[in-house]
């Protein structure tokens, strides 16, 4: 008969592999800190605890050495490095709103970081423009910060929604003037939002949804970068390889999306739209990678 594992050597077992993922991007990616028995300190400033990293990786940190791991870690040592050195302002300066698939594991940091949610996406704060880390990202929830941020955070997210709706009404227009000079509609970054995020502004789910009459449109993202609506483009093998084919911190949604005005929703059929069963061909990617490892 099975046994339970004690909690003392599952405890023991997590710190482990917490500890080799600091270790993983110490060596990986030249990151100047020190692991300690409270918490890990860095070179350039500020200190990350135990809870902070568990919380930053999630459960990434069964594979410690992946590049989703290290650069979910990288971010909170950047985070904490900037409230350590510039203060709580200077990292309210770099905060936008950001979205991620509600059900994949890559990037997305859990309840405690969402918002918002639109069906299948989901919103909350994230940050850009920190030295050295690549490109935008969830802000991640660190225990070890929450009483210098939690309630500015509540007042900053308030804006940084607002200025999602405006970057949409942007797209909206950028949508128009190619639909007018007969050019591809292709969904793509602006300002602060990648693709995945401007899909949380009800302003261009609106627009994208009312576009041929019919309330509803069929949505490509596979990628954080690019978007289509043509259905030349809206089709599962094509939606599934090029989400195989991207980097773990590029990849969006896997298979085609249904979006209204209210929200995004990964569908189990599309109906007319794509007269078919729509699934995953790769599944969640944290999944298929630890099945790689067994």
């Amino acid at each position: 008969m099975d046994r339970a594992e004690p909690p003392r050597t599952r405890a023991a077992a997590r710190r482990a592999e917490l500890r080799q993922a600091v270790l993983a991007l110490a060596v990986l990616d030249d990151v100047d800190l020190v692991p300690g028995d409270d918490g890990v300190d860095l070179a350039a400033g500020g200190r990350l605890t135990w809870p902070d990293v568990a919380a930053a990786v999630g459960a990434w940190a069964a594979l410690p050495e992946h590049p989703v791991t290290r650069h979910r870690l990288l971010v909170a040592t950047k985070v904490v490095g900037v409230v350590a050195v510039g203060g709580a302002d200077e990292l309210l300066g770099t905060c936008h709103a950001h979205g991620e698939p509600a059900d994949t594991a890559t990037l997305g940091c859990g309840p405690a970081w969402v918002r918002e949610r639109a069906g299948d996406l989901v919103l909350g704060l994230g940050v850009s423009d920190l030295a050295g880390m690549p490109g935008p990202s969830p802000l991640p929830p660190l225990p070890s910060l929450d009483d210098v941020l939690a309630a500015r955070l509540a007042a900053r997210w308030v804006e940084v929604r607002e200025d999602l709706e405006r970057l949409g009404g942007l797209v909206v227009a950028r949508l128009e003037r190619d639909a007018q000079e007969q050019r591809p509609l292709v969904l793509r970054p602006t300002g602060t939002a990648d693709v995945v995020t401007l899909l949380g502004s009800r302003r261009l789910r609106t627009a994208l949804a009312d576009g041929d009459g019919t309330g509803m449109r069929g949505v490509a993202v596979p990628v954080r970068e690019r978007g289509w609506f043509d259905l030349a483009r809206i089709d599962p093998a094509f939606v599934g390889a090029a989400w195989a084919a991207s980097e773990p911190m590029d990849r969006a949604f896997g298979s085609p999306l249904l979006v209204t005005t209210d929200a995004v929703t990964v569908p189990a059929v599309l109906g007319d739209v794509l007269a078919g069963v729509l699934a995953d061909p790769a599944g969640p990617s944290l999944d298929r990678d630890l099945r790689r490892r067994g």
